[in-house]
């Protein structure tokens, strides 16, 4: 986390980094968010779907979503079977983490 002073006010500012999907130290997918974990997953699924399967395995992908503060998605991806599974949690997570919001600003109809 950087600091930056304007001011009398301390503002702070949270650099997200992004995740690299790599296959053979090759970059083959980047994402900085969950929505674009969950879009890099559904192509990469298709196009290399073990380089996904490993970095699920491995736990790479949970450890960098408790990195930037999905720490409830972190944990409900630690222990997935596969890429299907994996999508399903995200894209339902999307989806309740949406309501949620709508609901904070009362968007909800």
């Amino acid at each position: 986390m950087n600091n930056f002073i304007r001011g009398e006010r301390e503002l702070e500012v949270k650099v997200m980094e992004a995740f690299y999907f790599r296959s053979y130290n090759r970059i083959i997918g980047r994402a900085r968010d969950v929505r674009e974990l969950r879009r890099e997953m559904s192509r990469l699924s298709w196009e290399n779907p073990d380089a996904v399967a490993y970095h699920l395995r491995q736990g790479h992908i949970a450890s960098w979503l408790e990195s930037i503060g999905e720490r409830e998605l972190a944990e409900e991806l630690r222990n997935v079977k596969s890429i299907e599974e994996a999508e399903r949690k995200i894209e339902k997570y999307l989806e309740r983490t949406m309501i949620e919001y709508r609901m904070q600003i009362g968007y909800m109809h």
